[in-house]
């Protein structure tokens, strides 16, 4: 029997390698952050790849079930093979790992570690795990189910695999099955949400830039969730799918494997507690009322398109209201600012505004969608948040058409002082909040919307500056730029509640009347002067 003093050594030893946090330390490497304070707040491989990107995360894994392998063969080495000491340095190991001592015992899963002290173990078991693993990954799409099946089959697995005619020893199906309990007892929360059906469900409406980098944004969130994408083109949704990108409207950007992809309205909707709708504004009501029989009775609904529908000037919550109620009261919301897709799906920090008058739901919303490079603001102007989102788009082609005729910043810096001046009119005449105008929702999505080079909406008004007829425009773009249907509709608002919005009517005026934008700069500076 070995001494002691140097078998403590050795446990020791073990608990102290499982105690390395090598999610921790890599996150910080490449990406710059604390993964405790993001995402789920674990340090294992599935956070740190979900929030910091793959490469990080399968390092995590790698070096994680590295360090279970590691302790568990050096105490076979140390100790002629013995399965008593090799078990205890499992069983350390993978304590350091759930419990380390520099992190104040806070620590991760020990679902890799427990892969690594199998595989020195006994391989084959551990192979067989993983397979499970896998086979449920791939089925449900839950990464804590497939660790928890295989955790809890692992004992099994080891007494069977062990040895050709020969049972384990007594402390190793003791060992295993300690390991089991410990790697499910980590699990406890997640279980409870799967027992409880309380993992959120979001189906995201719309396979556009905007609603497939919803879809990778969300997959980066704190709460785990189910994700499903809506794409009305099959060809396009059996795309994305396959090659886990959207190659048409969002290149470039890797949609998450947990992200499900459907062309049909039934299957992205099986179950979902949240809608989000990414669609344009015109077809936003022809989506609803399709969706409507699929809907689960009190869905919560998040709008993220920013327009109006042209045929009624109806916001898009109003529209969700019109359709829904019938069936059940929806609780509504709606998401708006400053946000390019591109830029959000590649993680760069975006912050919006979630607006609804249902505090409760908004304070919900905001912990659900909340991600490291992803922040919300609440607020329960919703009127003020969707008038904003649809009026900067008319701006920004304003803006576009300076550009297009060769202005400098001179002019630039006028139409965007000016425009949020006929915005906020508009607003607060229709019961908004000024100061909503200055947040977020306004002021910043204007400022992007009019500056920024990926504003489908500036672009349309550089071509029209540069003297390009409207139809050719529009022809040659994959994407809508709300803009275009949503000038005429705040038009008809105005007069009706006799606001002027002098911008707003020549932009009309350039994309429905065939007014040269520089008619529409020339009547615009020469109006009757004015105080400001």
């Amino acid at each position: 029997m070995p001494e002691v003093s140097p078998m403590a050594f050795l446990i020791s030893s073990a608990y102290l390698l499982g105690s390395i946090p090598f999610g921790l330390l890599l996150a910080k490497l490449f990406g710059g952050m604390d993964v405790r304070k993001v995402g789920s707040g674990n340090i294992g491989a599935t956070n740190v790849a979900r929030v910091v990107g793959p490469l990080a995360g399968t390092l995590t894994l790698v070096f994680d079930t590295a360090k279970g392998a590691a302790a568990v063969w050096l105490a076979g080495r140390f100790t002629n093979e013995s399965a008593t000491w090799m078990m205890m340095a499992a069983i350390a190991v993978l304590l350091g790992h759930c419990f380390p001592i520099w992190i104040r015992f806070r620590g991760g899963k020990g679902v890799a570690t427990a892969l690594g002290v199998f595989l020195a173990l006994c391989p084959l078991a551990a192979v067989v795990a993983l397979l499970l693993f896998l086979l449920c990954v791939a089925y449900w799409r839950f990464v804590s189910l497939g660790s928890i099946a295989a955790a809890a089959a692992m004992p099994l697995l080891i007494y069977f695999l062990w040895a050709p005619r020969h049972a384990p020893p007594i402390i190793v199906n003791v060992g295993t099955l300690a390991i089991a309990l410990l790697v499910i007892y980590k699990h406890d929360g997640n279980l409870q949400r799967l027992v409880e059906g309380t993992m959120t469900r979001i189906a995201i409406l719309g396979g556009g830039g905007w609603g497939t980098a919803l879809a990778i944004v969300l997959s980066r969130s704190r709460m785990p969730h189910e994700i499903s994408l809506w794409v009305h083109n099959a060809g396009l949704a059996e795309s994305i799918g396959r090659d886990r990108e959207n190659k048409t409207y969002l290149p470039g950007s890797k949609l998450p494997e947990s992200v499900r992809v459907h062309p049909k309205l039934e299957t992205a909707l099986s179950g979902a507690q949240v809608i989000v709708g990414a669609t344009p504004s015109a077809d936003a009501r022809a989506v609803y009322v399709s969706a409507l029989p699929f809907l689960v009775s009190g869905a919560s609904f998040v709008s993220a398109s920013k327009g109006l529908e042209p045929s009624t000037h109806l916001r898009m919550s109003e529209v969700i209201a019109q359709v829904v109620s019938p069936k059940f009261a929806p609780r509504i919301a709606v998401i708006s600012g400053p946000s390019f897709a591109a830029e959000a799906a590649r993680g760069e920090p975006t912050a919006v505004v979630l607006a609804s008058r249902d505090a409760a739901l908004a304070a919900e919303l905001q912990e659900e969608f909340a991600g490291p490079a992803f922040r919300l603001y609440t607020n329960d102007d919703v009127l003020g948040v969707e008038l904003a989102g649809a009026m900067k788009n008319v701006m920004a082609i304003a803006a576009g058409a300076c550009q297009g005729l060769g202005l400098g910043s001179n002019a630039l810096a006028a139409l965007i002082t000016r425009g949020l001046a006929e915005m906020a009119r508009l607003a607060v005449a229709l019961g908004a909040r000024p100061e909503t105008l200055s947040g977020l929702a306004g002021l910043g999505d204007l400022v992007l919307t009019c500056t920024g080079s990926l504003s489908r909406n500036r672009f349309v008004g550089i071509e029209l500056g540069k003297g390009r007829l409207l139809l050719e425009i529009l022809a040659n773009m994959r994407m809508v730029a709300e803009g275009v249907n949503t000038a005429a509709p705040l038009l008809a608002l105005a007069r009706e509640h006799r606001i002027e919005m002098p911008i707003t009517a020549q932009v009309d005026a350039i994309l429905h009347a065939g007014k040269s934008p520089q008619d529409a700069i020339r009547d615009i500076m020469e109006r009757p002067l004015k105080r400001e």
